[in-house]
């Protein structure tokens, strides 16, 4: 027996050399023929379709303590596993500090990186969208989405992704107020169709026709009294209308009093003070008209052969009514025409007897010689005489 042990323990040390050798080989054919094994350094394989069983290696620059690589195994949401079928241990020594939790499946990444992309997306998302072109990102237009979409501008960027749009005011915000619209102006044409009518080219009055027709006359001023002068008015406008209201309101006393012998038999002679005439908000008289808005608003001296006072010695009243264009040519002609009238003036070389009107307005010409020589069509001496006659108030009708 003593014989044979010798033989025994050859023979069981050739067993254990030809096992070890075997082991060696198996471990140097697994380090060749696995690309992924964290020895070698070898790159991670490709990612594979999540549905599928997916492989995934510990990264690359971890050593592991064991003498052969494991893998690890996951299957949808179930916990990963070695390719031993050995669950991965929470507490499995490594030099890494990651080593040490549990790796999530290819699954719960993708679940991850979408939870995360849906988050970034929905900061973006713009608070306000624009209402117009002009106001969509880099001028660009913006469609405005619905429900919990975003509007994209046509350049492809997501409006809030650098810059958040601005809120855009509403039209009645930013917009700015319709202008007021023009005011309107009375018909003057009215009353140019009555003084045409009732009135001759000598300026005499038919008044008794025209009181039998004064409902045409009413019509116009309360005309006149629902549009007075307003501030976008022309000046042309405004003379017009204040030379046909005093005209007007003055046929009018007349026609309210007729027949009467004159003026100045009404209002205790002054008919020009009583406050009968209602323009707008405002109630005037025939002075105030004249003296009040017309002579010093207008600094014009041609009115006075304009305005008529229904007296015999007044200038006569031009039968055509005044309007903002026909206004100047006007003036001049009634003033050319009043000044030439003997009816009114006396005028020769050295003398001149001339209408109370020059009389009493002499301010308003500014030299009552040369203002009538201005218009006189013969001549009149730098020295002649100048005297005044008297007024006659009686009624100028036909």
């Amino acid at each position: 027996m003593l014989r044979m042990l010798p033989f025994l323990l050859l023979l069981l040390f050739a067993s254990c050399e030809t096992e070890s050798a075997a082991e060696r080989e198996l471990a140097i054919a697994r380090e060749t023929t696995d690309p992924t094994d964290v020895t070698n350094n070898a790159a991670p394989p490709p990612v594979v379709d999540p549905r599928a069983q997916t492989v995934q290696e510990l990264p690359a620059t971890t050593k592991r303590a064991d003498p052969a690589p494991e893998k690890l195994v996951t299957d949808g949401d179930a916990k990963p596993t070695l390719a031993t079928g050995k669950e991965v241990s929470s507490d499995r020594p490594s030099t890494a500090p990651t080593q040490s939790r549990t790796l999530p499946t290819v699954r719960e990444q993708s679940k991850s990186a979408t939870s995360k992309t849906s988050q970034e997306t929905a900061s973006q998302q713009p608070t306000d969208i624009p209402e117009s072109a002009s106001d969509a990102p880099n001028g660009t237009a913006a469609k405005v989405a619905t429900g919990t979409n975003a509007g994209f501008g046509t350049n492809g960027q997501a409006p809030g992704a650098t810059t958040k749009p601005k809120t855009v005011p509403t039209a009645t915000e930013d917009a700015p107020p319709a202008a007021a619209p023009a005011a309107a102006k009375p018909d003057h044409a009215a009353f140019d169709r009555q003084l045409r009518r009732f009135v001759n080219a000598a300026g005499d009055v038919d008044y008794a026709a025209w009181k039998r027709n004064q409902s045409d006359l009413n019509a116009y001023l309360s005309d006149l009294a629902a549009h007075p002068p307003a501030a976008d008015w022309s000046r042309n406008e405004r003379l017009a209308y204040w030379i046909n209201a005093y005209n007007a309101f003055t046929i009018d006393l007349i026609l309210d009093n007729y027949p009467v012998a004159k003026i100045t038999d009404l209002d205790g002679g002054k008919p020009w003070d009583v406050k009968r005439i209602k323009l707008g908000d405002k109630t005037y008289s025939l002075n105030q008209i004249e003296h009040e808005i017309i002579r010093p608003q207008f600094q014009e001296p041609r009115i006075h052969f304009a305005v008529n006072c229904a007296a015999a010695s007044c200038p006569p009243l031009h039968n055509r009514a005044f309007t903002a264009d026909n206004l100047n040519g006007t003036l001049e002609r009634v003033t050319r025409s009043f000044v030439n009238n003997a009816g009114y003036n006396q005028i020769s070389g050295k003398s001149a007897t001339l209408s109370k009107i020059f009389d009493w307005y002499g301010e308003d010409f500014n030299g009552v010689r040369d203002y009538v020589a201005r218009y006189y069509e013969g001549d009149l001496a730098a020295d002649a005489e100048i005297d005044f006659r008297d007024y006659d108030w009686s009624l100028n009708k036909q």
